[in-house]
């Protein structure tokens, strides 16, 4: 069967090369952009919460449609909780991060570093908050209101003084620098519209940081996601009707607090996502950064984007010298198991059943889910990521998740892939990671008609079935359900301690007893810590690294 993928991909190619160069413009360079930098954070003040309505974030830019879903259509399903021959273990620790700032959805998102985890939420005044935490989960400064950063620098420009969201925190691990961003405005309806991008200027986060503002006029950039790569920061954006913006930042330049250029394509279709390296080996030379979406056989064909249920990955080759040979191109199409595309329909956010109420809440399932994380491990490369579906075509969220891989001769491949979704509670929201052992965790949210919204997470260890997880374990229950607004979370964050490699972080949101959104963050291991003896914690590592490869 994985053969027969195979070569319908190729076929998919081949037939599609011409109407996949249609829908791929560009690409614009623009100006390079002069940075300044800002105070330290540890200087910088503290958000101040004060009274007043909640503002909701810019809504989900799409067209309401129906989704002709199978009905009852089987699809690969995990191993439900009485088949599963093992468990992950429960968080190695678990404390409470940012909270409800009059801002809706909060679009909780971190990362972690050597010494710190730096978690960022959306918020009421100037734009996102942030805080630095060190790993044993004790604050030391924020929350701290994004544009402060900007302020501090003697920026006085949207991005500055009114902020938005979208929060987007990435760490560095090739360089050891931390990534802050947002979009920025002073109204949505207008241009200019800004990417506000922070990079730390050391490997502190709590240091100084350079601060630029990436001006955009053609489209509101929605929705930005990054990734970081050896010869740019990669970004993409949900510019509207079927078309996404596929950016490129001259990552060289920025570390080094310098003007920076931007390279931008349009890609129509779904909504992409760039890949996140990970780990300590980087990219093969001159490797393209790889964007990854899903198609689907029933709603894209009526958009113009015909083909069976897939994985789409493109290409995005920048020179820097000679931009004008930059480059985004599709080089895989697979086919993937059936699968029923988003949960009640295109941009219907009436999803998500919750406890004690009516009112459902959105589940996201027309987009991939933060974040497409990409690894190197010398023979082969993996990327893995997961997006919300219909489980058996009555409106059951559960988590597609997956792992493709290639080889330095051959072509991106569908190594495992699965729909995760143990019992009749909804689970969505989630993010995928593996360690440098090939473990996988996945986190994500979990909501029910009996069921608060709460936080859970399951993995897997490479020794593992293929296309097998375990059953899962709480993170976080939830104290009440949502009901000032339909907009739940627009992603969750699973990442890796550079440290060890091996150690999982994840934070996502659940509501409090009050009613409003709250936040947590959890470390996570997927095979019980050792507890026997000394020999047996120096051969663990040993014995997890020949099981991974």
């Amino acid at each position: 069967m994985r053969h027969i993928n195979v070569m319908l991909g190729v076929v998919l190619l081949v037939m599609g090369a011409q109407a996949q160069a249609e829908r791929v413009h560009g690409p614009q360079v623009r100006p390079a952009v002069l940075p300044r930098i800002s105070a330290p954070v540890a200087l910088l003040p503290r958000t101040q919460v004060t009274a007043g309505p909640a503002r909701e974030m810019p809504p989900r830019r799409g067209t309401p449609a129906v989704v002709v879903e199978r009905s009852m259509q089987p699809v690969p399903r995990s191993r439900a909780a009485a088949d599963a021959v093992r468990g992950v273990p429960g968080p190695l620790q678990s404390f409470e991060g940012l909270s409800y700032d009059r801002a809706v959805p909060p679009d909780t998102i971190g990362d972690v570093g050597p010494n710190h985890y730096v978690q960022m939420v959306n918020s009421r005044s100037n734009g996102a908050n942030f805080a630095v935490y060190n790993k044993s989960g004790v604050k030391l400064a924020g929350p701290t209101a994004l544009g402060q950063l900007w302020l501090s620098a003697g920026v006085t420009n949207a991005a500055a003084q009114y902020g938005y969201g979208d929060p987007v925190v990435v760490y560095d691990q090739l360089a050891q620098r931390w990534l802050l961003a947002q979009f920025a405005f002073e109204t949505s309806a207008s241009p200019p519209w800004y990417i506000a991008i922070a990079v730390s200027a050391s490997s502190d986060p709590l240091g100084a940081y350079y601060v630029y503002c990436f001006e955009e006029t053609d489209y509101f950039p929605d929705y930005p996601k990054f990734g970081v790569w050896p010869d740019g920061y990669y970004m993409t954006s949900n510019d509207g009707d079927n078309l996404v913006g596929a950016w490129a930042f001259e990552r060289a330049k920025m570390l080094l607090g310098q003007p920076a250029r931007v390279l931008k394509f349009e890609v129509d279709g779904n909504f992409l996502l760039p890949a996140d390296c990970d780990g300590s080996t980087a990219p093969p030379a001159n490797a393209p950064n790889y964007l990854y979406t899903m198609m689907d056989d029933t709603y894209w064909p009526s958009q113009g984007f015909p083909g069976p249920d897939r994985y789409e990955i493109w290409a995005y080759q920048v020179d820097w010298v000679t931009t004008n040979n930059s480059s985004v191109t599709m080089v895989a199409a697979l086919p993937c198991a059936p699968f029923n595309y988003t949960v009640n329909g295109y941009f219907n956010w009436n999803a998500i059943p919750q406890k004690d109420t009516t009112m459902k809440v959105d589940a996201v399932s027309e987009w991939p889910m933060w974040r497409a994380q990409y690894r190197n491990f010398g023979g082969y490369q993996t990327l893995v990521g997961n997006f919300t579906v219909d489980a058996d075509g009555a409106d059951h969220a559960g988590i597609r998740w997956f792992e493709l891989r290639r080889t330095l001769t051959n072509n991106w491949t569908i190594y495992q892939e699965n729909t995760f979704v143990p019992d009749a509670n909804h689970r969505w929201m989630g993010s995928l990671a593996m360690n440098g052992y090939g473990e996988m965790a996945l986190g994500y949210s979990v909501s029910g008609s009996n069921l608060f919204p709460g936080i859970r997470y399951t993995g897997r260890v490479a020794a593992d079935a293929l296309g097998t997880l375990a059953t899962e374990m709480n993170i976080w229950n939830g104290f009440a359900s949502q009901t000032n607004s339909a907009r739940w979370g627009d992603y969750s964050a699973m990442s890796v301690d550079p440290v060890d490699d091996a150690t999982f972080w994840y934070t996502q949101e659940y509501i409090g007893s009050n009613g409003t959104w709250r936040t947590r963050i959890a470390t996570l291991a997927v095979v019980p810590e050792p507890q026997w003896s000394m020999l047996a914690l120096v051969l663990a590592p040993l014995v997890r690294r020949r099981t991974a490869l």
